[in-house]
Protein backbone atom coordinates (compact mmCIF):
# COMPACT_ATOMS: atom_id res chain seq x y z
CA UNK A 1 0.00 0.00 0.00
CA UNK A 2 1.42 3.24 -0.48
CA UNK A 3 -1.31 6.16 0.07
CA UNK A 4 -3.82 6.08 2.54
CA UNK A 5 -5.14 2.22 1.76
CA UNK A 6 -4.88 2.69 -1.78
CA UNK A 7 -2.94 -0.63 -3.06
CA UNK A 8 -0.09 0.09 -5.43
CA UNK A 9 -1.44 -2.01 -8.20
CA UNK A 10 -4.77 0.39 -8.19
CA UNK A 11 -1.98 3.20 -8.21
CA UNK A 12 -0.18 2.05 -10.99
CA UNK A 13 -2.72 1.83 -13.35
CA UNK A 14 -4.86 4.92 -12.63
CA UNK A 15 -3.16 7.18 -9.72
CA UNK A 16 0.18 9.44 -9.73
CA UNK A 17 2.84 6.42 -10.20
CA UNK A 18 0.65 5.54 -13.22
CA UNK A 19 1.23 8.82 -14.47
CA UNK A 20 5.16 9.08 -13.44
CA UNK A 21 5.79 5.55 -15.09
CA UNK A 22 3.68 6.71 -18.58
CA UNK A 23 5.54 10.20 -18.16
CA UNK A 24 8.83 7.94 -17.87
CA UNK A 25 8.01 6.06 -20.95
CA UNK A 26 7.29 8.75 -22.99
CA UNK A 27 10.10 11.21 -22.49
CA UNK A 28 12.33 7.74 -23.02
CA UNK A 29 11.07 7.43 -27.06
CA UNK A 30 13.84 8.07 -29.41
CA UNK A 31 12.07 10.96 -30.85
CA UNK A 32 11.80 12.89 -26.68
CA UNK A 33 15.50 11.80 -25.85
CA UNK A 34 16.50 15.59 -27.07
CA UNK A 35 14.77 18.95 -27.15
CA UNK A 36 12.44 19.88 -29.64
CA UNK A 37 13.79 23.28 -30.28
CA UNK A 38 17.53 23.41 -29.89
CA UNK A 39 17.91 19.75 -30.16
CA UNK A 40 20.15 19.47 -27.43
CA UNK A 41 20.28 15.94 -25.58
CA UNK A 42 20.02 15.18 -21.89
CA UNK A 43 20.17 17.97 -19.14
CA UNK A 44 16.76 19.09 -17.57
CA UNK A 45 13.93 18.13 -18.88
CA UNK A 46 10.58 20.01 -19.44
CA UNK A 47 7.51 19.60 -21.40
CA UNK A 48 5.48 22.29 -22.64
CA UNK A 49 2.08 20.40 -21.99
CA UNK A 50 -0.15 22.48 -24.16
CA UNK A 51 2.36 21.60 -27.48
CA UNK A 52 3.09 18.50 -26.34
CA UNK A 53 6.77 18.81 -26.58
CA UNK A 54 9.34 18.01 -24.47
CA UNK A 55 12.40 20.70 -24.34
CA UNK A 56 15.80 21.67 -22.24
CA UNK A 57 15.79 24.09 -19.66
CA UNK A 58 16.79 26.98 -21.89
CA UNK A 59 14.55 26.79 -24.38
CA UNK A 60 11.45 26.38 -21.81
CA UNK A 61 11.99 29.80 -20.48
CA UNK A 62 11.36 30.69 -23.73
CA UNK A 63 8.33 28.94 -24.00
CA UNK A 64 6.67 30.36 -20.80
CA UNK A 65 7.12 33.42 -22.46
CA UNK A 66 4.96 32.26 -25.46
CA UNK A 67 0.71 33.22 -25.38
CA UNK A 68 -0.38 31.41 -22.53
CA UNK A 69 -3.03 29.41 -25.20
CA UNK A 70 0.49 27.93 -26.20
CA UNK A 71 2.30 27.72 -22.98
CA UNK A 72 1.85 25.59 -19.90
CA UNK A 73 5.59 24.15 -18.69
CA UNK A 74 6.16 21.80 -16.33
CA UNK A 75 8.87 19.74 -15.03
CA UNK A 76 9.07 15.78 -16.75
CA UNK A 77 10.07 14.72 -12.89
CA UNK A 78 6.87 16.64 -11.54
CA UNK A 79 3.26 15.76 -10.50
CA UNK A 80 1.26 15.52 -14.24
CA UNK A 81 -2.38 15.95 -14.87
CA UNK A 82 -3.82 12.73 -16.97
CA UNK A 83 -4.50 15.50 -19.86
CA UNK A 84 -1.14 16.25 -19.69
CA UNK A 85 -0.32 12.66 -20.32
CA UNK A 86 -2.60 12.04 -23.11
CA UNK A 87 -1.17 15.29 -24.46
CA UNK A 88 2.50 13.83 -24.98
CA UNK A 89 1.08 10.23 -25.97
CA UNK A 90 -0.63 12.01 -28.61
CA UNK A 91 1.62 14.61 -29.80
CA UNK A 92 5.68 14.30 -28.31
CA UNK A 93 8.26 15.70 -30.53
CA UNK A 94 8.38 13.74 -33.61
CA UNK A 95 4.69 14.98 -33.87
CA UNK A 96 5.04 18.60 -33.36
CA UNK A 97 8.23 18.58 -35.77
CA UNK A 98 6.31 17.23 -38.42
CA UNK A 99 3.42 20.05 -37.65
CA UNK A 100 5.62 23.15 -36.74
CA UNK A 101 8.56 22.43 -38.89
CA UNK A 102 7.55 20.90 -42.05
CA UNK A 103 8.87 24.50 -43.73
CA UNK A 104 11.63 25.01 -41.84
CA UNK A 105 14.04 26.24 -44.18
CA UNK A 106 17.84 25.42 -44.49
CA UNK A 107 18.62 28.66 -44.28
CA UNK A 108 17.54 29.45 -40.72
CA UNK A 109 20.27 28.36 -38.29
CA UNK A 110 18.53 26.18 -35.65
CA UNK A 111 19.75 28.07 -32.28
CA UNK A 112 22.73 25.77 -30.27
CA UNK A 113 22.80 25.83 -26.65
CA UNK A 114 25.04 23.57 -24.45
CA UNK A 115 23.57 20.86 -22.20
CA UNK A 116 23.99 22.81 -19.30
CA UNK A 117 21.13 24.79 -20.36
CA UNK A 118 23.92 27.57 -21.69
CA UNK A 119 24.12 28.83 -25.32
CA UNK A 120 27.40 27.14 -26.72
CA UNK A 121 29.00 30.23 -27.12
CA UNK A 122 32.63 29.38 -25.84
CA UNK A 123 34.73 32.12 -24.65
CA UNK A 124 31.88 34.76 -26.04
CA UNK A 125 31.43 38.49 -24.67
CA UNK A 126 28.42 39.16 -23.25
CA UNK A 127 26.65 40.94 -26.33
CA UNK A 128 26.90 37.55 -28.26
CA UNK A 129 25.57 35.35 -25.26
CA UNK A 130 22.45 37.80 -25.50
CA UNK A 131 22.45 37.64 -29.22
CA UNK A 132 22.58 33.84 -28.86
CA UNK A 133 19.49 33.89 -26.38
CA UNK A 134 17.69 36.51 -28.88
CA UNK A 135 17.84 34.22 -31.62
CA UNK A 136 16.93 31.15 -29.25
CA UNK A 137 13.40 33.26 -28.71
CA UNK A 138 13.40 34.04 -31.84
CA UNK A 139 13.30 30.90 -33.52
CA UNK A 140 11.07 29.35 -30.93
CA UNK A 141 8.34 32.29 -31.30
CA UNK A 142 8.49 32.30 -35.42
CA UNK A 143 7.79 28.37 -34.70
CA UNK A 144 5.03 28.03 -32.28
CA UNK A 145 3.48 31.42 -32.28
CA UNK A 146 3.72 32.73 -36.06
CA UNK A 147 3.59 29.84 -37.87
CA UNK A 148 6.06 30.47 -39.80
CA UNK A 149 7.78 26.95 -40.29
CA UNK A 150 4.61 25.00 -39.86
CA UNK A 151 2.57 22.92 -42.11
CA UNK A 152 0.29 25.10 -44.69
CA UNK A 153 -3.01 23.13 -43.20
CA UNK A 154 -2.16 24.32 -39.78
CA UNK A 155 -1.27 28.16 -40.76
CA UNK A 156 -4.75 28.19 -42.37
CA UNK A 157 -6.21 27.56 -39.40
CA UNK A 158 -4.22 30.15 -37.24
Amino acid sequence: MLEYGVPAAKMLLTGKTGSIARVKELVARDENRCCADCLTEGGPRFCNVVLGVIVCSECAVVHRKLDKKLADVQPVEGNWKPAWVEKLESAGNGVNSDLYEAAFPSSWPRPKVDGNGGDNVSGAVLAERCAARAHLERFIRAKYEQLLFARSDLRKEA
